[in-house]
């Protein structure tokens, strides 16, 4: 109901992990200074990159919810150039972005390409997250739409 476009629906689904800071009374004192200063989600790309286990990202959960425009664009900018798995774009139906770590320097975890480029994707899907991150929007109900699949696949 309300869909009046044509063409496949673009689902796009986005994990943003957790944009808190640890904070206890408990924390190690070798490591408590740097889980106050760095989110859990840094630490943790740190680790899996030390180990050989992922690609370095610049994404940052607490820029996702900051309700800042600049500081929205900038997250989603940096989930889709390192994907990992923690956005992914559907198209039809069809897993088109995202899905699977990059295991190497370089390999962005793309499984296909749908001929639209990161700078429309990131375009198409920023507005979305702005105003749905805006206080008082209804998380449930996001009060708008990212444009339609044309405008996804259309320039690049």
């Amino acid at each position: 109901e309300g869909h009046t476009g044509s063409g496949p629906i673009v689902c796009v689904e986005i994990k943003p992990k957790a944009g808190c800071m640890p904070s206890s009374p408990h924390l190690d004192p070798a490591t408590a200074y740097l889980k106050a200063r760095y989110p859990r989600f840094l630490m943790h790309t740190v680790l899996k990159h030390s180990e050989g286990k992922g690609v370095l990202s610049t994404y940052d959960p607490r820029d996702l919810f900051s309700r800042e425009h600049e500081r929205v664009k900038r997250a989603v900018k940096a989930l889709l150039a390192s994907p990992n798995n923690n956005i992914r774009v559907f198209v039809g139906g069809v897993l088109v972005f995202g899905g699977r770590p990059a295991q190497k320097e370089g390999d962005s975890g793309v499984y296909a390409n749908s001929g639209s480029s990161l700078a429309t994707l990131s375009a198409a899907l920023q507005p979305a997250l702005h105003v749905a991150n805006r206080p008082g929007a209804d998380a449930a109900a996001p009060q708008a739409t990212a444009p339609g699949p044309a405008a996804v696949a259309g320039s690049g």
